[in-house]
């Protein structure tokens, strides 16, 4: 068995990373999807996290798209299909296999990035007040660690 700290070895809901994390994340989105409301950018939560990795990573198969969100290829389809009419995405065959579509941000959809990058900016600075630079860059680091540790039980 790995070594872990006793306080974590004993369950509780209210310091469980499930529960913390899911909070954090779920906060993180409602005050996003505010902020790019506000602005009256037409954009869900949903459909930002595929602009953020798809500008992250610069093109993606719709699998690898639905793998990260933990949707089904329908509701993938239909993200991405919306996405398209809107100009924000392309998708294409994948040369070396027919089987997969490659989808990417076109210029709208980098655009759009960089409008909602500087919005989600200003969110995670709203979140990390109060915190130093050494705990955001600290806490990152041990997030990070976590999800490595989970990736080998998919």
């Amino acid at each position: 068995m790995p070594e872990i700290c006793l306080l974590v070895m004993k369950y509780s809901f209210d310091t469980s990373f499930g529960n913390l994390t899911q909070r954090i994340s779920k906060s993180l989105g409602v005050l996003l999807v505010k902020k790019i409301q506000e602005r009256a950018i037409p954009v869900s939560a949903e459909q930002w996290c595929v602009i953020s990795m798809l500008y992250n990573h610069k093109r993606e198969t719709q699998t690898a798209i639905g793998l990260f969100l933990g949707y089904d290829k329908v509701k993938v389809l239909r993200l991405i299909a919306d996405l398209e009419r809107a100009g924000i995405v392309e998708r294409f065959k994948d040369n070396d296999d027919k089987r997969f579509n490659i989808v990417k941000l076109t210029e709208k959809g980098s655009e759009t990035y960089r409008k909602i990058e500087v919005l989600a900016r200003d969110t995670l600075a709203e979140a990390t007040n109060g915190l130093s630079a050494a705990e955001v860059k600290t806490c990152i680091s041990m997030l990070k660690k976590i999800s490595r540790n989970l990736e080998v039980n998919y």
